[in-house]
């Protein structure tokens, strides 16, 4: 696979195959990414390989320049989502941060009361959707 097939899969994969929306992604001329995958043979410079992997970074470097290993860093995707996670307890902290005392209070006894109607329902073996009342679960036929 060369250079420039390489960038039309990233097309495919980061831009449904549009090379239009690919170019605006990356900053470029629509005629310009036109002109990079229509020719296997085109000669890619390197500031075309630097724009896409700052515009990218989940894609692997030595893949693209030498068509080696995955397209992919596959650690990249564990990252991003535990700093997706990390932002949203940051978010939360700060929340529980601006609370009352009082709504902090508020906030534990529905809690509390939340993880009674739980237990019961799981030592009953019912549960509830919100707003009905399903009654029993059904109980797995025994094998064997």
């Amino acid at each position: 696979m060369t250079l420039p097939s390489r960038i039309q899969y990233l097309v495919n994969i980061k831009a449904a195959g549009n090379k239009s929306r690919f170019a605006r992604m990356v900053g470029w001329p629509a005629q310009y990414m036109s002109r990079i995958t229509k020719d296997s043979g085109a000669t890619v410079g390197l500031a075309v390989v630097t724009k896409i992997l700052e515009t990218f970074p989940d894609i692997d470097g030595r893949w693209l320049v030498l068509g080696e290993g995955e397209p992919f860093v596959a650690d990249f995707h564990l990252k991003r989502l535990i700093y997706e996670r990390i932002s949203e307890y940051t978010k939360l902290a700060d929340q529980i941060n601006k609370l009352t005392p009082e709504e902090i209070e508020k906030y534990k006894k529905e809690l509390e009361a939340g993880r009674a109607h739980d237990d019961q329902a799981t030592e009953n073996n019912t549960y509830d959707e919100p707003g009905e009342h399903k009654g029993q679960l059904e109980t797995p036929p025994k094998t064997g």
